[in-house]
């Protein structure tokens, strides 16, 4: 895992080093072992270098210099910068050898250099399988390719401007960079106010766009093409053993224990990260997992972490998370982010990865993914439970002669259950705010989603190019904030193949009411609760859902975070004109009495204040905080 960063210049050469190292230095987190960077001439044709590709690594395959990043050909003719791991690239190896190329390394990042040699860019995608981003520079053909994996596990930026073309790992890296603007995309508000997130290429940067899942930019002649290069297929005709999934999923977990340091398990007490956990500790001895818990009872899952240590074979590390320091933590994990803060508990993820890295760890595997997949969310069974009564509601009206007042289609009803502030509470915190607006730049995506005939598989195919991403973009920024990767076994892409092979009533099913013990709860990811079922038990699998809560009422009403709120965060939300100040103000006054609702609105306007303050002030704010970040090594 590592951070990959560069630019093309339009209009001039590069006559100094020190842009591409200051890009590099905002990004030293995510690869404190090494770093580097090659200036190309790609388009000006012997006139000066007009590229420059930086990098950084956090050696876990190959720790020797050899896989010194940007790597090149031996003719120093094409070069690569290479961020994740491909977990199948050594079934390559002897391949290649045979065919005549020479490896001076044991990294994944020289078997993918010789498979594009080999077999050309399509080629090589066709063959590997794993979380990356890559960026690719050949002065043969003078192209550049940018190229992001499947699902997105790997985040990948770019600004382009008439003046440069600027890429990144990570938005702060943009920066370092003379020829970008911070400056704040307005028309994706509404949006971002009602899911948490901006979806697609889009993101609250003006002129900042992401690298989509499954897709490459070519960048020839200063022209971007945009390639899809994978999609998800839906065929929804097989029927899967639970015994088929438990080789799948095994295997996935098998392949992602390779590395050449120390790796763990982040244990949720969830039962992904225990399937995840159940199945590593069969494959790898002295596994250790890692774990953030809360004294208060009603935020912990302690018990469920422990059932799991005493049925394998783990040694437990947990850690209590405080509360008392949420402050710095909110401003240092939005500054890692580069978005505003989705979920509270990304504080506690870069909390347990840093007491994991401090443990000499570098590789933690983690179950997220698998609710995406399979279907883990209580809201896509209360849907499917909603859309059959509403086709029996509209029966019965036709019988009756009469019309239901509901006009909003399936996908637009399927889109707004990810929705995380209600219509009525968006018009009040922004007036001019378009709810329908913000659902019909999702249509677009949820259209396009492979479907197959199972209308529901459409739904999971759009979740998967939507919430997911932005999750992932979490687990990423959190984990290489700590200078630790990790891995996603549930986001093996043939296995969310084979899962989308079966119906997706295999999957998840309308919760009807259930007298039965765990009721409910029996509805959703059906495949995975059976696995869990034989790995720990009904009484573990079939609990109510927990999740990763914080204590959020209470962190508000605590004195220092409140001085912070009142000296930074309110202060900087007076520039919003499109915010009602007295909404914010009526919210805040009252945080100790508002309902869970208003209470997530004033967590998406206070998150989006913090990114405000760091990311939309002086350009200058965001290289001190880089300097108030302890980079563990």
């Amino acid at each position: 895992m590592c951070g990959i960063t560069g630019y093309i210049t339009k209009k001039s050469i590069i006559r100094s080093d020190e842009v591409i190292n200051k890009m590099i230095s905002l990004i030293e987190h995510r690869g404190p072992d090494d770093n580097g960077y090659e200036n190309l001439d790609i388009y000006n044709s012997q006139s000066g270098p007009d590229m420059a590709m930086g990098f950084v690594r956090l050696s876990i395959l190959d720790v020797s210099h050899q896989g010194h990043q940007p790597m090149s050909d031996e003719e120093g003719k094409v070069y690569i910068t290479f961020n994740g791991e491909v977990f199948n690239a050594f079934d390559y190896r002897d391949e290649l050898i045979a065919k005549g190329y020479k490896f001076k390394s044991h990294t994944d990042t020289e078997v993918i250099l010789n498979l594009y040699l080999e077999y050309g860019l399509d080629g090589m995608l066709d063959r590997i399988n794993g979380m990356f981003t890559i960026c690719i520079a050949d002065t043969r053909s003078r192209e550049v390719y940018l190229i992001r994996d499947r699902l997105g596990v790997k985040p990948l930026y770019y600004y382009d401007s008439e003046d440069a073309f600027i890429y990144s790992s990570e938005v702060k890296s943009f920066y370092g960079n003379e020829f970008f603007k911070n400056e704040l995309k307005e028309d994706v508000i509404s949006e971002h106010f009602d899911f948490r997130y901006v979806s697609g290429s889009k993101t609250l940067f003006k002129n900042v766009y992401n690298v989509l899942p499954a897709h490459y930019l070519k960048i020839s002649n200063e022209t971007i093409e945009d390639v899809e290069y994978w999609d998800i297929q839906s065929s929804n005709a097989q029927e899967i053993s639970i015994s088929e999934y438990e080789k799948l999923i095994e295997k996935s977990v098998k392949d992602r224990l390779l590395s050449d340091v120390k790796l763990g398990v982040q244990l949720s007490g969830g039962i992904d990260s225990s399937i995840v956990t159940a199945y590593a500790s069969k494959n790898k001895e002295d596994l250790e997992s890692y774990s953030i818990i809360f004294e208060d009872d009603n935020y912990s899952e302690k018990k469920w972490m422990n059932m799991v240590a005493d049925k394998y074979p783990i040694h437990q590390h947990q850690e209590y998370q405080k509360v008392e320091d949420f402050d710095k933590e909110f401003e240092r994990a939005t500054w890692f982010l580069d978005v505003p803060l989705n979920h509270p508990n990304s504080i506690g993820i870069y909390n347990m990865c840093r007491m994991a890295k401090k443990n000499g760890v570098k590789v933690l595997l983690t179950g997220e993914g698998a609710d995406e997949v399979f279907g883990g969310y209580r809201r896509y069974a209360s849907f499917l439970t909603a859309e059959k009564y509403k086709l029996l509601s509209e029966i019965v009206s036709v019988i009756k002669g009469t019309k239901l007042s509901n006009s909003k289609t399936y996908e637009e009803r399927f889109i707004s259950t990810g929705a995380f502030v209600k219509e009525t509470d968006l018009k009040k915190l922004i007036p001019d705010s378009n709810w329908d607006e913000a659902i019909n730049t999702r249509k677009d995506i949820y259209k396009k989603s492979s479907d197959g005939k199972d209308r529901f598989a459409k739904a999971l195919n759009y979740e998967l190019k939507t919430y997911l991403v932005d999750i992932l973009n979490r687990q990423d920024k959190m984990s290489m904030g700590a200078s630790l990767e990790t891995r996603v076994p549930f986001l093996n892409y043939k296995l969310i193949e084979k899962v989308r092979s079966q119906k997706t009533s295999s999957l998840v099913r309308e919760s009807l009411i259930d007298k039965k013990k765990y009721g409910h709860m029996k509805y959703t990811k059906i495949p995975l609760k059976k696995i869990s079922e034989k790995l720990f038990g009904d009484e573990f699998t079939y609990r109510k859902k927990q999740g990763f809560s914080y204590p959020l009422r209470s962190i508000y009403v605590s004195d220092k975070y409140r001085n912070h709120v009142e000296s930074i965060l309110l202060p900087e939300l007076k520039k919003c004109n499109f915010i009602s100040q007295e909404e914010v103000y009526r919210l805040w006054n009252n945080r100790e009495n508002i309902t869970s609702d208003e209470l997530e609105v004033l967590w998406v306007v206070l998150s989006f204040a913090q990114w405000m303050y760091i990311f939309m002030g002086p350009k200058e704010r965001v290289v001190e905080y880089k300097n108030k970040i302890e980079i563990i090594r």
